[in-house]
């Protein structure tokens, strides 16, 4: 079969023969077995990471070099065939004695287990006798020089044609209970001459609390670090050349040359939003600096930099994608006559960055070695690859037609308008949109790049600090990551410009849930509070700022003053917030192992909690339900262990409709709220997974899923929960007194900020009656479904922009709905 593929070029830089990684989702039976692929006429490397119920391939992930014309968008086509002999290529990898041998067409290293120069022999196939060495260095807080470790562990993870991936794991001393982990992967791959080097820091100790709902920084558990990063071993090596971004001059450089980014050189580079564990905010200047032997070199605001050094005659290249979004962090070659990538800068906070108990960062980073007449042509493009690589996303319509993430739309703005004007709102409402607003607070550095702000916090009524700008985090809830990702793919192939957009904030979006709203705490039995382990933290408290528990929730005391919201202060990991479908499709597309690790650690918390009975949260109806019920659909979708489904069994028994809606729907009718749509979601997902591995429509489990799903739908019904204006929304627009058709007025309704309050439910249970359409074996009731997934399509997309024909930003709560609402509806009525 043959498949479309959609590259973006964003820095206006040509590209040749770039390496591209991208998944292709197939139609179900379409492939069996293990496949082969071309793209372009040109062998490409695959690898299976997802199969459907009857073992067809689901997600096919590949490896190619792929050109593009600068600042361009131009799709190219894969052919997928079942496999017939084995694909050969430049690259070669091998594992022996405890040591990774990697060739390619460019370059070559060993990677060894046990010495501090974990990558050695680094050489290029013009000059293979001319080595250098790499090595992981880490300093702590108070040290007077960091340290270099051997790896522990060292594995192939990936060995092909095209490309290979080393998987190097360190286990670091920290004066801690447990040793800091860090794992390195380095990716070489065929005719090019750059190692990719992705790199996760974990601090796997309890971070021990106090009081309930305060995870703060200073709490037990932090460790203190000085700086950390990689370091290229040389007895001879000077800078040469750098640029300090793609569209910037190449300069020349001293021996000795440091870059280092302090702050974002945003407008509110010193906003609290940094604040330390000493309530302090630690940057000290506006941007980055330059500095070549010893003395400074130039100074500005945000630098996406490229460093080259000559080691004899082989030029070594450096570079940290994303550099001033996650500062601090620095490019030296001033020390020891070692190149040197500081993922945390040794000089900035008074040599001390925090890193809380089970948190995470990661980074990415490009290592070249090239001829030393390598030309600033062939140097830029290197720049390019790093700082931003080639966007490659499947074209809309093979999503759509293989329905590998279920009912799927492209994006069609002659045919939804409204619906897809909310979108592009998030994107491009020149007054307010994601990015104008994480501007606001510098939602930017190592631990804050990739959330966004609450800004539906925001002078929130009877809120603690309601006069305040309240910088508040808004943690990815209700998978935003996962939004952002599904509208990316939207418009793939319909707007290029869109879909980078998109993609690169749901990339950066995942990446920020992956590291920091993750509890990373092990072991289990351990820790305090080990029931959490694995979850992901809630978004940082209503109305209040987040203060001194960056991410985690509720801060101490004295940022309250003295008004509480009437449900509690709340904060920590909880199911209400917990999700996974971001961080597999994110994996699907990408082969980024760290999202699949990090779905299967979110998914082991679930399976204990419901497993053990240890605060399961699934008591209740709405979003806490679901949210497990979501993730342990995957798990199994992904696995096919049969132990989720058993959890989920245990899901449903516990939030039936039964058991709990018909008594909660006799206290209040109106009770079809945003929380219960998503529940009612994840029990249609449930179905569609357990119809596509032959679980339907006889089995119990399938069931019990149909008769909760249905159960409520037809409830909705009975009640009336039409009307014209607000349709199935609890949380509607301030002028809405009452809601047409209801029993009982909306609670929302009686707010008085529009902006904060409005939901749009109506698109989520849009789809929610689309999705159950397809289970129900009723026909008048199927139709009846249909009807009523139309009109709330319909609606959702008047509710969202009313008659304004410019789009219009609400905020990130707002923007969540809108980026998954409607769309399966809209798909499957064909509206």
């Amino acid at each position: 079969m043959r498949t479309a593929i959609v590259l973006t070029e964003t820095l206006g830089i040509a590209r040749e023969h770039e390496p591209v990684r991208v998944g292709i989702p197939l139609p179900k039976g379409t492939v069996r077995g293990e496949p082969t692929a071309s793209v372009e006429g040109r062998a490409a490397q695959t690898e299976v990471l997802a199969r459907w119920g009857d073992g067809s391939v689901k997600w096919l992930l590949l490896d190619f070099a792929a050109s593009c014309p600068a600042g361009a968008t131009r799709q190219i086509e894969a052919e997928i065939s079942e496999k017939a002999d084995a694909a050969s290529g430049p690259v070669t990898a091998e594992v022996s004695g405890g040591a990774a041998k990697v060739a390619t067409d460019r370059l070559a290293f060993t990677a060894k287990r046990g010495e501090t120069d974990f990558l050695a022999d680094l050489a290029t196939a013009q000059e293979p006798n001319a080595k250098l060495g790499l090595s992981l260095v880490l300093g702590l807080a108070g040290s007077n020089a960091p340290q270099a470790f051997a790896a522990d562990e060292v594995e192939l993870e990936t060995a092909g044609p095209q490309r290979a991936t080393v998987r190097a794991r360190f286990k670091i001393p920290s004066g801690l209970e447990r040793h800091l982990d860090a794992v390195v992967r380095v990716h070489a791959c065929a005719g090019f001459p750059a190692l990719r080097i992705q790199v996760t820091l974990t601090n796997p100790n309890a971070s021990v609390r106090e009081v309930l709902g305060r995870w703060p920084l200073g709490s037990k558990g932090a460790a203190y670090l000085k700086t950390f990063g990689l370091r290229l071993n040389r007895a001879e090596l000077s800078a040469e050349r750098f640029s300090v971004d793609a569209a910037a001059p190449w300069q020349r450089a001293g021996k000795a040359l440091r870059i280092e980014q302090e702050s974002s050189g945003g407008l509110h580079w010193d906003m609290r939003t940094h604040l330390d564990r000493h309530e302090k905010i630690p940057q000290r200047y506006a941007g980055y600096r330059i500095c070549s032997d010893g003395a400074p070199a130039g100074a500005n605001f945000r630098a996406e930099p490229w460093v080259e050094a000559l080691a004899g005659t082989t030029r070594v290249g450096l570079g940290i994608r994303e550099f001033w979004q996650n500062f601090p962090v620095a490019l030296d070659t001033s020390k020891d006559a070692a190149a040197q990538i500081e993922f945390f800068s040794a000089t900035f906070g008074g040599g001390e960055i925090e890193l809380q108990g089970g948190e995470a960062k990661t980074w990415d980073a490009l290592l070249a070695l090239t001829p030393g007449d390598f030309s600033e042509e062939e140097s830029r493009r290197l720049q390019a690859a790093c700082v931003a690589p080639l966007t490659a996303l499947p074209a809309a319509e093979a999503l759509e037609a293989s329905r590998a993430e279920g009912p799927f739309v492209r994006r069609d703005d002659a045919k939804r308008p409204a619906l897809e004007l909310a979108a592009r709102a998030m994107l491009h409402d020149p007054k307010r949109n994601v990015f104008t607003q994480r501007e606001v607070i510098d939602e930017y550095g190592w631990r804050n790049y990739g959330d966004l702000w609450a800004d539906n916090e925001r002078g929130c009524k009877n809120a603690p600090r309601e006069s305040q700008l309240v910088i508040s985090h808004y943690n990815q809830e209700y998978d935003w990551g996962f939004g952002m990702i599904f509208q990316a793919l939207r418009n793939a192939g319909v707007d290029g410009e869109a879909a980078t957009d998109w993609f690169a904030l749901g990339r950066a979006a995942l990446r920020h849930e992956a590291d920091v709203d993750t509890y990373h705490c092990w072991p289990r039995e351990e820790a305090q509070d080990g029931v959490y382990c694995g979850g992901h933290f809630t978004h940082t408290a209503h109305g209040v700022e987040p203060g001194d528990a960056a991410h985690r929730g509720a801060p101490t005391d004295k940022y309250w003053n003295t008004a509480d919201w009437p449900w509690g202060r709340g904060g920590g990991p909880e199911s209400g917030h917990f999700h996974t479908r971001g961080q597999w499709l994110l994996y699907y597309l990408t082969g980024d192992r760290r999202h699949r690790e990090t779905a299967l650690e979110c998914t082991a918390c679930v399976e204990y909690k419901i497993g053990a009975d240890k605060f399961p949260q699934t008591d209740n109806v709405g979003r806490d339900s679901g949210h497990n019920l979501q993730i342990l659909a995957d798990a199994f979708a992904a696995t096919g262990e049969e132990k989720y489904l058993h959890l989920a069994e245990k899901v449903l028994a516990r939030a039936s409709f039964k058991k709990q809606w018909q008594e909660k729907l006799a206290k209040n009718p109106y009770a079809g709220d945003f929380s219960n749509s998503i529940y009612l979601r994840e029990c249609a997902r449930l179905l569609d997974v357990l119809a596509d591995h032959g679980r339907a429509p006889d089995a119990p489990l399938y069931r019990t899923a149909l008769e909760s799903l249905t159960g409520y739908l037809d409830t909705i019904l009975e009640l009336g929960w039409l009307g014209p204006k607000t349709g199935f929304a609890t949380q509607v627009r301030a002028e809405s007194k009452r809601a047409e058709g209801a029993r009982l007025e909306p609670k929302a309704a009686r707010r008085s900020n529009d902006s904060w309050n409005f939901i749009p439910t109506n698109g989520w249970l849009a789809d929610d009656y689309a999705l159950a359409a397809a289970h129900v074996s009723d026909a008048a009731k199927r139709a009846r479904y249909l009807e009523v997934a139309r009109a709330a399509c319909a609606l959702d997309q008047r509710s969202s922009q009313g008659d304004s024909p410019a789009p219009i930003y609400r905020n990130a709560k707002v923007a969540t709905a809108f980026c998954r609402g409607s769309v399966a509806a809209a798909a499957v009525t064909n509206q």
